[in-house]
């Protein structure tokens, strides 16, 4: 009776540490609201009602969201009626200022699983995806339209990435081998001479990032 009680009290606790643990790996995910958005569409995917939020040519919806993770935009174009025919489609997209890239889906058929809650808006098409690493820090994403025709809305959704420990080694240069000490806040610190005569060469074993 007594090993029992202790089998019992044991027990518990590592079953508990064992889902803290469990709990603390599943990454974060959230859905994010562009900043500048005047409207939104509801739709039943799945049986869920979400939101999604209708993209223009001319004025860009933007996303903000502090990194590092990832970055899942989904589409969904408006197949007006009773439509069924396949839609081809393109958005653009530029991450903090940068370049615009462009994103084509060809061939996008109806979702069975999905109805607009305005059934006289037509059918929502298959959700097609634009996936995105976003560095650590402040991030900025635009997105537009490619066309006036057809309507195409976006959710966007964001999970965050757990930084890497950076371990930083000190390394010293196989050539030109002239340390000069400094002293900085009490402490010696070696520094190297180099030039554009005499090149600095250090030699590195990975992996490094």
């Amino acid at each position: 009776m007594i090993s029992n009680k202790i089998n019992r009290v044991i027990l518990i606790p590592l079953i508990l540490i064992t889902i803290s643990q469990w709990s603390f790996a599943v990454p974060k995910t959230k859905v994010l609201i562009p900043k500048n958005s005047r409207s939104s569409v509801s739709m039943v995917i799945s049986g869920k009602n979400l939101k999604y939020y209708p993209l223009s040519v001319d004025e860009s919806t933007i996303l903000t969201v502090r990194g590092p993770g990832k970055l899942k935009i989904i589409s969904r174009g408006q197949l007006n009626g009773d439509s069924k025919n396949a839609l081809n489609y393109f958005l653009y997209y530029r991450i903090n200022g940068g370049k615009k890239i462009k994103a084509d889906f060809n061939s996008v058929n109806a979702d069975n699983n999905a109805s607009f809650n305005d059934k006289s808006a037509g059918t929502p098409s298959v959700g097609e995806n634009i996936v995105v690493e976003l560095l650590r820090g402040e991030n900025t994403v635009e997105i537009w339209n490619g066309s006036a025709n057809p309507k195409v809305y976006i959710r966007s959704l964001f999970t965050e990435i757990k930084e890497k420990k950076i371990d930083w080694v000190k390394l010293s240069p196989m050539y030109p081998n002239e340390p000069v000490s400094l002293v900085t806040n009490e402490d010696v610190v070696s520094y190297f001479r180099y030039s554009s005569s005499k090149s600095l060469k250090i030699k590195i074993t990975g992996p490094t990032f």
